[in-house]
């Protein structure tokens, strides 16, 4: 039952697979750490976007992995720059977050999409999709497993879309890749999450999956419109978002801002909590959106975090 409620999450992003098809997950990083415990082997090299979510890099090292950052840019990672990756340094596999990545908040257009799946194939290497905000902010656009569904494991979850204490998530492959990642999973979870499993299926076969997916979008973009009234041009004008990834001054040291917002209960993420080994580090801060409960919380903290992006503002405070 819970399968068959996966299936027809999964087909709202255009992806018609049987319930078979479909394994339960604790959410998307439990999906991340099963594609790639049963695709790679301790020493492989995993090819990703050269920022990126910080749990990838801990599932790395659980997994004995080299990860290895992929040039991007405001649209995502850069097709040439993958092809070039693949063959240097023969990955094993290619972790791509399509929609909204963090922390960045790229999401790739179509063509992109098309090229990617074009150099994966050439490159016959294994893609892990992060589909985390597709049904948040993805409308209509094509996954990567639908381009390349022989290569492509894919892996989504309901806790940005529905609700963060909502704990499920769906995989899922080929026929053929099924059964490798069946077994990863019961290494690590003997069963699935039965509960948020149920409550899952409940909410998906109701309807009210789908309403909690169109409230939360609203809120997202209402969000969104609040970051930039105040973080003006920065912030993308056409987004269902939660996160922004702001550049800021070269004259602002990312950690020293981030300590100033502190002393003002105000929790922002520099660039370095998203490096990727190797990778050249921007002069940026990732901003959350959705931690506080109302608008009116944001827009003050959003009203502070503007004004400490002056480079007048933080002169004196940054000095250490």
């Amino acid at each position: 039952l819970h399968r068959q409620a996966g299936a027809a999450w999964l087909a709202e992003r255009g992806i018609e697979v049987d319930a078979e098809q479909v394994i339960v997950t604790q959410g998307a990083n439990d999906g991340l750490l099963t594609a790639l415990a049963a695709v790679c082997r301790p020493g492989d090299t995993v090819l990703c976007e050269a920022v990126n979510y910080s749990g990838l890099r801990r599932i790395a090292h659980l997994l004995g992995l080299n990860l290895a950052g992929v040039a991007i840019d405001d649209k995502g990672m850069l097709p040439d720059a993958l092809a070039e990756a693949c063959h240097r340094l023969k990955p094993r596999a290619v972790v791509c977050t399509p929609v909204t990545h963090n922390p960045t908040g790229a999401t790739l257009d179509g063509s992109r999409r098309r090229r990617l799946a074009n150099v994966v194939r050439n490159a016959d290497v294994v893609l892990i999709e992060d589909d985390i905000n597709g049904h948040l902010a993805a409308m209509d656009a094509e996954t990567l497993f639908g381009l390349a569904p022989e290569q492509t494991v894919y892996v989504t979850s309901m806790s940005k879309c529905v609700s963060a204490g909502l704990r499920v998530g769906f995989m899922t492959a080929s026929q053929a890749m099924l059964p490798r990642l069946r077994d990863a999973l019961y290494s690590a979870n003997w069963t699935a999450p039965s509960l948020h499993a149920a409550i899952a299926t409940q909410l998906i076969v109701s309807g009210g999956a789908r309403q909690c997916v169109d409230a939360q979008r609203r809120e997202a973009a209402a969000r969104m419109a609040v970051a930039r009234k105040y973080l003006g041009e920065r912030v993308p004008s056409a987004s269902a978002a939660y996160h922004v990834w702001i550049t800021i001054d070269r004259s602002i040291r990312p950690e020293a801002l981030c300590m100033e917002l502190i002393k003002e209960n105000i929790l922002i993420s520099p660039a370095h909590h998203f490096a990727v080994p190797g990778c050249a580090l921007p002069n940026a801060i990732r901003i959350g959106l959705g931690g506080v409960e109302s608008r009116s919380e944001l827009e003050a903290a959003l009203q502070v975090i503007s004004a400490q992006l002056s480079p007048q503002t933080l002169t004196l405070g940054a000095i250490a």
